[in-house]
């Protein structure tokens, strides 16, 4: 098993959603740059595809400042035998990863999952699934979600380094 964390999204959030909202995140976007009441940024696109993946596989990317994220993804996924829709596996695990795989659950619902190379996984689950972007009152609070995403902090690395590290010590 390699180490990565993934973010299993709920079936139906719109990959604009998801890939936007990591933008945010990571500091390759300001939450200030919305268009009004809106999924989508000002004047255009906070991420860059590679189509080269095979099987339903994109990379995406997303720069910031000092740094580059980089995560393939999946156009379907399971977990658990259970169907999702959107996988984004993000290579590597660091506290910053972490940390966003973490907000996404939190924020749209899901599933976010890490592995460190041990047979047992971590996953924490969220099902405040969101529902089609066609309904008004969905898409308002989808909106109403993004907007309210910030970049984030130190404190955020930290504290999902050391909720991670904890629930790996319970479940071994």
């Amino acid at each position: 098993m390699s180490q990565d964390s993934r973010y299993y999204a709920p079936p139906g959030l719109d990959p604009y959603v998801i890939a936007n909202a990591v933008a945010v995140l990571f500091g390759a976007r300001s939450h200030e740059d919305w268009s009004e009441d809106s999924i989508y940024f000002k004047d255009g696109a906070a991420f860059t595809t590679d189509d080269s993946g095979s099987l339903g596989l994109t990379g995406v990317n997303w720069v910031n400042k000092s740094s580059r994220l980089f995560s393939w993804m999946h156009s379907t996924s399971f977990f658990k035998g259970s169907p999702y829709g959107l996988m984004f596996s993000f290579p590597g695990m660091n506290p910053e990863k972490v940390a966003i795989v973490h907000r996404l659950a939190d924020t749209f619902g899901g599933v976010a999952q890490f592995n460190d190379c041990e047979p047992e996984s971590v996953a924490w689950h969220n099902f405040s699934v969101f529902g089609s972007l066609d309904n008004d009152a969905e898409y308002a609070r989808i909106v109403a979600a993004l907007h309210g995403l910030r970049k984030l902090t130190k404190k955020d690395r930290d504290d999902s380094e050391q909720l991670h590290a904890f629930r790996l010590k319970v479940n071994r």
